[in-house]
């Protein structure tokens, strides 16, 4: 297994291929179910396997709480409203980390995860993408990077960001064609953040950005059941992507 693992990640093109053509093959027996007029429980379940990854564009403002980590594994889900918590709440050294950083202007090396990540590194942990002081060290001056370009060139979406500098993109998402900062719909069709995005988020708010984007990979259960019942195309992914875009109209 690990020998496979290991072909997958050393052969160049060969994950990216990999996962565009999973991605591709759920999309075509997606495809089929609607054509065959399957309701809402079979086109969940096959959204569950990959998702429609809908991209927007958002006020960052709007970001306040986090969903569940659990939203990471499905694509539809009843979210648990008990463990909806703060962003703060969920990562109390990131939102410091970067106000002393790009607020107060003070060195990386006296943030809150510095200490957190160095400390991790030094176990033998990993922290994020890092296994070494010195991985650390550039996590960070490349988070520097980030900021400065953010602030000259604006917001870019991850792909326009992978033109310009590959070593701004996180490496462990370097050959996924889809990472922006991740957003989850709640049963009442309020927007959380995911698991991905928060230092951008953050930067944006600070940069004060009237608009970034975001890519919706999550929606709660009954939310998506509701959209699916009241649409007149009968298509869950279309119907969610409609529902959505019109949302973020406004």
């Amino acid at each position: 297994m690990n020998k496979v693992r290991d072909l997958i990640l050393t052969t160049p093109g060969l994950k990216i291929f990999i996962i565009t053509s999973r991605r591709l093959f759920f999309q075509i027996v997606f495809n089929i179910s609607v054509f065959l007029r399957a309701g809402f429980a079979t086109q969940s379940a096959l959204l569950r396997k990959e998702g429609v990854n809908i991209l927007i564009w958002f006020d960052p403002n709007v970001l306040t709480y986090r969903a569940p980590k659990s939203t990471n594994r499905k694509f539809i889900q009843k979210l648990n409203r008990d463990e909806i918590i703060t962003i703060d709440e969920s990562t109390p050294t990131i939102a410091p980390t970067i106000e002393q950083m790009f607020v107060k202007n003070e060195s990386y090396e006296l943030t809150p995860q510095f200490d957190k990540m160095v400390k991790q590194v030094k176990r033998g942990q990993r922290a994020y993408y890092c296994e070494t002081v010195e991985d650390v060290h550039h996590y960070f001056q490349n988070l520097e990077k980030a900021y400065q370009s953010i602030s000259t060139d604006g917001y870019l979406l991850q792909k326009e960001l992978k033109e310009k500098d590959e070593n701004l993109i996180d490496p462990r998402n370097r050959d996924r064609y889809l990472d922006e900062i991740q957003v989850v719909m709640d049963g009442n069709g309020d927007m959380l953040l995911g698991w991905a995005g928060t230092h951008r988020l953050l930067i944006a708010r600070i940069l004060k950005l009237d608009r970034v984007p975001g890519l919706v990979k999550y929606v709660d259960e009954e939310w998506a059941e509701k959209i699916f019942n009241e649409s007149n195309t009968k298509n869950l992914q279309k119907a969610i992507e409609a529902k959505i875009k019109e949302m973020s109209l406004h």
